[in-house]
């Protein structure tokens, strides 16, 4: 738990004059919630024992982490149970203590639910939609109504367009020197890529 918590701080309180203009924190794995009167979220890493007062790394921390850091831009996506906690806005809310901040906070589920794993998946719901999301192949642009008369498509990438009709391509200047999968050139009828 020590090892992730200053690697957080590092991230996010970095020493020196060089500080990053924006900083990502990406955390799949277990979330705690210890309800006793007060309720509060933790990161749990695999060395947590809540028996022995080890509930892991609070949110709350991660919160105050966050509002001190002079990080610009904080990306934090927290894949866990009870990761909602993180954005207690009550809490989070900088009043005047705001520097002109960034921040995206995703979370996996709300401060008092459980996150699930995808069936037939060794991902949780939301890493498995991050990586669909991320995968060039499942993004591909759909093109079917775009208008291309007169640009110029020189070195454009259409590899992974879909809804593309060889129509709308040569409309543009400089078509041939656009790039496009095999099946598409032929449909062009350019020959296959070198």
């Amino acid at each position: 738990m020590t090892q992730l918590e200053e690697a957080i701080a590092q991230l996010f309180q970095p020493q020196g004059r060089n500080i990053p203009d924006t900083a990502l924190l990406y955390f799949s794995g277990h979330g705690l919630r210890k309800n006793t009167g007060i309720s509060e979220g933790f990161l749990a890493t695999s060395d947590v024992n809540p028996d022995l007062g080890n509930w892991g790394i609070r949110l709350k921390w991660l919160r105050e982490l966050l509002q001190e850091s002079p990080v610009r831009q904080q990306i934090i996506i927290l894949d866990c149970c009870y990761s909602g906690e993180l954005l207690n806005f009550d809490e989070a809310d900088p009043g005047d203590r705001g520097k002109g901040r960034d921040r995206c906070f995703i979370a996996a589920s709300r401060e008092f639910e459980v996150a699930y794993e995808g069936i037939g998946s060794h991902h949780s719901v939301l890493s498995e939609a991050l990586l669909q999301g991320l995968d060039p192949k499942n993004n591909r642009a759909r093109l079917s109504s775009a208008k291309f008369i007169g640009a110029d498509l020189s070195g454009t990438d259409f590899s992974y367009a879909k809804d593309l009709t060889p129509e709308q391509v040569k409309s543009a200047k400089n078509w041939e020197k656009a790039i496009y999968d095999e099946d598409f050139r032929k449909k062009l009828g350019l020959p296959p890529q070198k």
